[in-house]
């Protein structure tokens, strides 16, 4: 796992509970 899929799956949990859609964006 890379840094950078760590920090994704860290922003998507956060994300998750702001908004689902943030998650796509965060996506390069």
């Amino acid at each position: 796992i890379d840094s950078f899929g760590q920090m994704q799956q860290l922003t998507l949990s956060f994300n998750n509970d702001n908004s689902e859609e943030e998650t796509e964006t965060i996506t390069p």
